[in-house]
C-alpha cells in the first residue's frame, strides 16, 4: 500500500532480479565481479607498496 498526500492505492511490485530480464542482470554482475577479480590478481596491496617504498627510501639514504 502506497499513501502520502492522496488515497492510498495498492500496488503489486516485483524485484528486479526476477524473471528473464533479472536472471539476465544477475549474470551480468557476476560476469563483471569475475572480471574485476581477474584484474585485481597481478595488483600489490597498498600496505605492500608502502613498505616497499620506505625500504628504497631507506636505501637511498633518505
Amino acid at each position: 500500500m502506497i499513501a502520502e498526500n492522496a488515497r492510498p492505492i495498492i500496488a503489486r511490485l516485483h524485484r528486479c532480479i526476477e524473471g528473464r530480464d533479472g536472471q539476465r542482470l544477475l549474470a551480468q554482475q557476476r560476469a563483471l565481479r569475475e572480471q574485476l577479480a581477474a584484474n585485481r590478481q597481478g595488483v600489490v596491496d597498498v600496505e605492500t607498496r608502502t613498505a616497499a617504498a620506505l625500504v628504497e627510501a631507506q636505501r637511498h639514504g633518505w
